[in-house]
């Protein structure tokens, strides 16, 4: 899945953005609740990803 792939390996937020963009207009049909999720969650997840690097 290389939409998903987009979205954790983005270098900075704005390309994260941009991939989970292309994900919602690709998969949002079928993983309606995933894009849900990560949009109503943002704050916290990329936060939690700047603290993994």
């Amino acid at each position: 899945m290389a939409d998903i792939k987009g979205i954790y390996q983005a270098d900075n937020e704005h390309l994260t953005l941009e991939a989970l963009e292309v994900f919602k207009q690709n998969w949002e049909d079928k993983y309606l609740s995933a894009v849900q999720s990560w949009e109503n969650n943002w704050d916290n997840l990329f936060v939690t990803e700047l603290v993994a690097f």
